[in-house]
């Protein structure tokens, strides 16, 4: 039953003495235990001890971040360094043959002394082609440029 004033659950108690009291049940409470402790997860007494643990697991993660981006950079710069040291070897290996080719060049002349100014043309030689260049005038410019 429910009566005006907010009492609930009110039943009359003695009506022998002309008199009716009501008295009072009490609602009642049920018991509830605290769900048993779970194996997988940590178990925190308040906000702060979570907050804690979060703020412990975002460093981890950052720290593992930065362990794998080190060790990515260190492998990047191992494999340039590898390239650069392969380039030299064969810079080095292109110079080589080339001063061998120098050298059996200068070996095979100086075999055949006879041959050599045969088989070069003779070098450029600016004073003697100036001499074949005819003088330039204004008025004949086709005969210039012929």
């Amino acid at each position: 039953m429910r009566y005006p004033g907010g009492v609930q659950n009110v039943a009359p108690a003695d009506q022998s003495s002309g008199v009716i009291t009501f008295r009072q049940d009490r609602p009642r409470q049920t018991e509830t235990k605290p769900p048993a402790p779970s194996r997988t997860m940590p178990q925190f007494s308040n906000v702060s001890d979570v907050q804690l643990q979060l703020r412990r697991l975002e460093l981890e993660h950052e720290r593992e971040r930065e362990e794998r981006q080190q060790q990515h950079e260190l492998k990047k710069l191992e494999l340039e360094h590898e390239s650069e040291r392969e380039n030299q070897r064969e810079q080095r290996q292109h110079e080589l043959k080339k001063l061998e080719l120098e050298l059996s060049r200068a070996s095979d002349s100086s075999a055949h002394p006879a041959d050599q100014p045969s088989s070069r043309p003779p070098p450029f030689r600016v004073e003697a082609a100036v001499k074949l260049v005819p003088k330039f005038s204004e008025s004949d410019v086709e005969t210039f440029l012929l």
